[in-house]
């Protein structure tokens, strides 16, 4: 089955859906014919046909590159890695899983299908219809990269199965750019994404490796030497950088306790982070930031001082001589462990009792004393 050529920027899904509208074949009857595979639905952003690729009159690797989202997921990856995810998205047995893992970072914190109303009337005007746009599902983009207005979000799921509307006949509320960003860093954002996405198989990455992000911090002041960055410092400041409440809510948030993902791309891990990570990564540090914090001033601040458990036991010793004392003038007993419970080594002196030769000596008399309670009370004889 032959289709016409796709328009420029358009959408898998949106192909699919304005294929069935045209043909007039419903979508669970079409999506056989175009795939040679026993599928009733199909991914809006990506896919792993080469049949239905040959129907539009194209290779896999051009529809991959200018139909879908793959060149932005795999804009940051090197050369190698682009090749490896490219192999197992085509290859039969493991395309299944390779397609919800690309999915799921090209749409991240995406919900609904999303327009922009010029370009609708630009595309009415040059083909008779209007279409889903690539460019205007990436995350965290809120700017048409055409007109630099904001987008507008549809009431269309972005992971609809049914066949869905043109975007020029659906309505939709205009995107709000959120405070955290502003109009000039959300236009960084939008050109930096839609520069991820016109990647070439052919050509370097947009990053090659963690080696750009390093000598970039750096330059910053983030270094502790010439190839050592303080991860956690420049961490803290890209969190403050586009606050807590906005990270979360693009489902990049920096938790506390694990390793940031920031570090992680300083790292050779960064295979591993969304692609989005990298848009705010990029953007962040062209934003000139100053560390929050000197890496180096902080590593030689004074490090806490050891505890000298010898003046400690010798408090121990004494706060414990001053309980038996008290309960010796009221005339009651007490026993050896309600006395190292007044004292704050209780745990360490059961599991490391070689540090504390004098209270352990001390201990020995006091059981051989009047004033203990086992010794005085004894354990029951048994018949």
């Amino acid at each position: 089955m032959h289709l016409l050529r796709p328009y420029p920027d358009e959408l898998v899904g949106s192909m699919l859906n304005r294929a069935s509208r045209e043909t007039g074949i419903p979508m669970k009857r079409l999506l056989p014919l175009l795939t040679g595979a026993r599928i009733t639905s199909h991914s809006f952003v990506m896919t792993s046909y080469e049949l239905l690729a040959r129907s539009y009159g194209l290779s896999i690797e051009e529809f991959l590159l200018d139909h879908t989202l793959f060149p932005y997921v795999t804009g940051f990856m090197t050369s190698q890695g682009r090749e490896r995810i490219t192999e197992k998205l085509v290859s039969p047995d493991g395309s299944k899983r390779c397609i919800a893992s690309l999915v799921q970072n090209a749409t991240r914190s995406v919900d609904k299908l999303r327009f922009c109303p010029e370009c609708c009337v630009d595309d009415q005007r040059k083909y008779g219809q209007t279409y889903w746009h690539r460019t205007h599902q990436l995350p965290c983009v809120y700017l048409c990269s055409t007109h630099w207005t904001p987008l507008h979000v549809s009431w269309i799921s972005i992971q609809c199965k049914a066949r869905i509307s043109a975007p020029g006949e659906t309505s939709g509320d205009e995107l709000r750019i959120p405070k955290a960003l502003g109009y000039e860093l959300a236009r960084r954002i939008t050109e930096i994404s839609t520069q991820a996405l016109s990647q070439r198989t052919n050509t370097t990455p947009l990053v090659a490796s963690q080696e750009m992000y390093q000598r970039r911090a750096i330059e910053l002041g983030y270094g502790l030497s010439s190839k050592q960055v303080f991860g956690s410092v420049l961490s803290d400041d890209l969190r403050a950088f586009y606050s807590p409440r906005f990270l979360t809510s693009v489902d990049c948030a920096i938790l506390r306790g694990t390793v940031p993902w920031p570090s992680l791309l300083l790292r050779q891990s960064s295979q591993n982070c969304t692609a989005l990570k990298h848009v705010l990564m990029i953007a962040f540090l062209e934003s000139n930031p100053s560390p929050s914090l000197c890496p180096i001033g902080f590593l030689r601040r004074q490090k806490a001082k050891k505890k000298s458990w010898g003046s400690i036991e010798e408090k121990a010793i004494q706060t414990m001589s001053q309980l038996v004392a008290s309960h010796r003038a009221a005339g009651t007993k007490i026993t050896m462990a309600a006395l190292l419970e007044v004292t704050d080594i209780a745990s360490r002196y059961r599991h490391q009792r070689s540090d504390f030769p004098l209270l352990t000596e001390w201990l020995k008399k006091f059981k051989a004393s009047p004033s203990s309670k086992r010794q005085t009370e004894g354990h029951p004889k048994r018949n």
